[in-house]
């Protein structure tokens, strides 16, 4: 088989598993897309009525509602990502006794389909806040576009290496929520970096997530500062994130006792 064969076996296996995990989600009904995009629409309103009723102020002139949309599905697109790909394999495994089905294609498939509900629903909120006033149009939109994509990529690389933990230890399934009520913490959902102090700056500015969320607002906001956040460091962790899981996923598919393949 040639290497453009291979991809476009690939692409065909990946493709069909997709729609199999739209339907499997979302059966028939839009009810279940519904709700995709009205769990981070309600921690968006939640949020942001808090800010209101507390009298504080978003920074550097963002709008509360936009403010916290950038918080909320970014690390929404990032999380479940990583939690639908922990369990894309052991969730698969008879298809996996298929030869044709590799282990990382119901990992694409569910990192494919995640990212188109959360960066749509993204989009349409973005688009939303600016009928309404809200939001002009965003200024730097390269910023916002990168910070996106890096948010798929840490989450489908931290998915794929905790997917091959799972094969072979199940405690990993308790530790990811651990990391994500972590993450959602300190990841900049609901405040900006600018408005916590400089020692929890610097401890929290090792979480690559806030970096990307002041990426994001970076872009949206006219006036948000340039300084809290590292593209080279993002993009760095994005490398690692995936070079460790696919090593981690090969590595699993090697030991005879890791629970990949299941029984046609």
């Amino acid at each position: 088989m040639t290497i453009r064969q291979g991809l476009l076996e690939r692409k065909r296996v990946i493709a069909a598993m997709l729609q199999r995990e739209a339907k499997s989600r979302f059966g028939n009904r839009g009810r279940g897309l519904l709700m995709a995009f009205f769990e981070p629409l309600v921690q968006v309103v939640f949020f942001g009525l808090m800010f209101i009723a507390m009298d504080r102020q978003t920074p550097h002139g963002s709008h509360v509602i936009p403010f916290m949309l950038s918080g909320v599905l970014t690390f929404h697109l990032f999380s479940k990502i990583m939690a639908r790909c922990m369990t894309a394999i052991d969730s698969n495994k008879t298809l996996l006794s298929y030869p044709v089905v590799q282990p990382i294609d119901p990992l694409l498939a569910r990192a494919i389909l995640e990212a188109v509900i959360y960066v749509t629903t993204f989009a349409v909120l973005v688009f939303a806040c600016q009928q309404v006033g809200l939001l002009s149009v965003p200024p730097r939109f390269e910023y916002v576009l990168l910070g996106l994509v890096c948010a798929v990529l840490i989450g489908l690389g931290m998915g794929t290496f905790f997917a091959a933990i799972l094969a072979r230890k199940n405690f990993v399934k308790q530790m990811v929520p651990v990391i994500n009520r972590a993450g959602f913490l300190t990841s900049g959902v609901f405040f900006s970096a600018s408005m916590i102090p400089q020692f929890a700056r610097e401890v929290f500015s090792w979480n690559p997530m806030l970096n990307i969320t002041e990426m994001v607002r970076y872009g949206m906001f006219q006036n948000y500062p340039r300084a809290h956040f590292d593209v080279g460091y993002v993009l760095t962790v994005v490398l690692c994130t995936l070079a460790l899981g696919v090593a981690a996923l090969l590595n699993a598919q090697a030991d005879p006792k890791a629970r990949i393949r299941g029984t046609a």
